[in-house]
């Protein structure tokens, strides 16, 4: 049975668009997303009033940088909750802050949010950290945010949620809803991410492709979750030691459960889950 399209979609053009997705974001797109990338980019078809792919193609291949921006824009995953996986943010609060706290030699907390999408991971850590350090005012502490997505870092800085998305959470959403957010002026669905725990975030657009990355760390933790997942293994492998680069010793590298890579070859020892500590 031959599908029905509103716009002219090949093989080649798919073949193409991912192509183009390896090459800007990294992003590793196997054949069983064709009609994903003919679903998010047809809206970009609409947008120019073109007719086909083709046409869409040959723009692309003009390098134009608002271009693709969009296009990385449309292609990328943005799924994510408040404290996603709730054993990454149980150990950061029982066992990696409180030992950081005790044993750190200047009193600097340093945290980078690789892949922070529309910014429910960044706030959530901020969470845990004001928890940790909240009445410690000697402490100077940063959380970098970075995402591909120009859109989801807009949202993340926007840091307004509705009232669904924070039920994700917890059972008891409500008190989570009335320690860390505020009602929205403009709109009482939507609450915003009170001040106190936005005020130690910062938001970069990044592309973890870059061939210079401009952060010099140290960090003391790397969330990098469910984002290596997109990417083939040789990409990983590239990636995953500039990550280990920037740990401070006995850092952090807190990946998502299904980020496997080979370990025996890094200065990574597993200490729960998905979470590793650099080891020298």
């Amino acid at each position: 049975m031959t599908l029905e399209r509103e716009f002219q979609y090949s093989d080649k053009n798919f073949q193409f668009l991912k192509k183009k997705v390896k090459q800007f974001a990294g992003i590793n797109l196997s054949d069983t997303k064709n009609e994903l990338v003919y679903s998010r980019v047809s809206r970009l078809l609409r947008q120019y009033h073109l007719k086909t792919f083709d046409e869409y193609c040959d723009k692309l291949k003009q390098d134009d940088e608002q271009m693709i921006k969009e296009f990385v824009n449309a292609i990328t995953t943005n799924y994510t909750t408040f404290m996603r996986e709730p054993y990454h943010f149980d150990y950061l609060s029982h066992t990696i802050l409180p030992h950081i706290k005790l044993n750190a030699k200047a009193k600097k907390l340093r945290i980078w949010s690789a892949g922070c999408s529309t910014g429910e991971e960044p706030y959530s850590i901020s969470f845990i950290v004001n928890a940790i350090f909240g009445n410690d005012t000697d402490w100077d502490i940063k959380i970098l945010a970075t995402d591909v997505d120009s859109d989801a870092l807009h949202k993340a800085k926007e840091a307004i949620y509705s009232q669904d998305i924070i039920k994700e959470v917890t059972n008891h959403y409500k008190l989570f809803l009335e320690r860390y957010f505020d009602e929205a002026t403009f709109d009482r669905r939507l609450f915003v991410v009170k001040e106190e725990y936005r005020k130690n975030i910062y938001f970069k657009l990044f592309n973890l492709m870059s061939k210079e990355w401009p952060m010099h760390g140290p960090f003391d933790i790397i969330f990098c979750r469910n984002v290596m997942i997109y990417f083939d293994r040789p990409t990983q492998e590239i990636l995953i030691p500039k990550f280990v680069n920037l740990l401070s010793q006995k850092g952090y590298l807190i990946l998502g459960p299904s980020e496997a890579f080979l370990q025996s070859q890094l200065p990574l020892k597993c200490v729960e889950g998905s979470i590793f500590r650099k080891e020298s």
